[in-house]
């Protein structure tokens, strides 16, 4: 008998347990929204946050999983599927590995762009609550520039913005972070605002150890880790692993992925995925 794998659950245990995830993280949402300030002690929050119960969590579960159930058509024709997919990398902005990895997938990201929920989440070790960067404090500043650029670009809806600003780092790692105001005027990104956010003492700092914790909370370690709607789709480290399924088209196959997951119901999907 083989030791490796996991069990494949009943599909109406399965339904229940991913629902009972999502009513348990909804309750904990509102009550940290509606009650954390209102100077109850924890017992009494509990007790209000029981008569607060909601189907809103319980639904959006019910159909992440009915989505994963049936084929992405009949998903679709239900509007299951989500109106962006989320896509997440984990890496180190002065990883060669990172490049090979954003090389591939950056540009059908780019032409997806509509499509995505792009985000790049960076992997450090967390001392004291302040990060310290593998290839060294090059590497974090280079770290808090992309996320200083990610948020300026979630304020404005343009995702090829972040996407133009990766290709530009990633073209001389050896130059990181020195390029990062000429990649950031490539990338049409607002001069003023990306330098009190990524400079020293900016909110860059705070950025990148949230960013840092979210890699150990989820304990990802590897550059390059990209993740497709909370699923790991393929890691680069020295060659491509975990995305066996894809042949040597790499890019094909995520854009595959993205396509099969998001919904055609008010997104460019029949544009984009010729």
């Amino acid at each position: 008998m083989a030791c490796g794998g996991r069990a494949q659950l009943p599909l109406g245990l399965l339904l229940l347990l991913t629902l009972s995830e999502g009513s348990h993280f909804q309750h904990r949402e509102l009550g940290h929204r509606a009650y954390a300030a209102d100077g109850k002690s924890d017992d009494q929050r509990v007790l209000r946050l029981n008569k607060t119960r909601t189907s809103v969590g319980w639904w959006e579960s019910a159909k992440q999983v009915m989505g994963w159930m049936m084929p992405p058509s009949i998903a679709d024709g239900l509007g299951l599927l989500p109106s962006q997919v989320e896509v997440e990398f984990f890496v180190m902005s002065m990883c060669p590995d990172a490049k090979a990895c954003e090389d591939v997938f950056l540009p059908v990201l780019r032409e997806l762009a509509p499509l995505v929920n792009m985000n790049f989440t960076y992997i450090a070790t967390l001392q004291d609550n302040s990060p310290v960067c593998m290839h060294g404090p090059a590497e974090c500043a280079g770290d808090r520039q992309r996320l200083c650029v990610q948020k300026q670009v979630k304020s404005d809806g343009n995702a090829s913005k972040l996407l133009d600003f990766a290709s530009c780092q990633d073209s001389d790692l050896a130059a990181v972070p020195s390029n990062g105001q000429a990649c950031a005027r490539k990338a049409g990104v607002i001069a003023s605002d990306f330098s009190s956010c990524s400079d020293a003492g900016g909110a860059g700092e705070a950025l990148l150890v949230a960013s840092a914790q979210r890699s150990s909370d989820l304990s990802i370690a590897t550059s390059c880790t990209v993740r497709v709607q909370g699923e790991v789709f393929c890691v680069h480290n020295g060659d491509w692993e975990g995305c066996s399924s894809c042949d040597d088209d790499k890019a094909a196959c995520l854009k595959t992925k993205v396509c099969n997951s998001v919904s055609s119901h008010g997104t460019r999907k029949s544009e984009l995925c010729r």
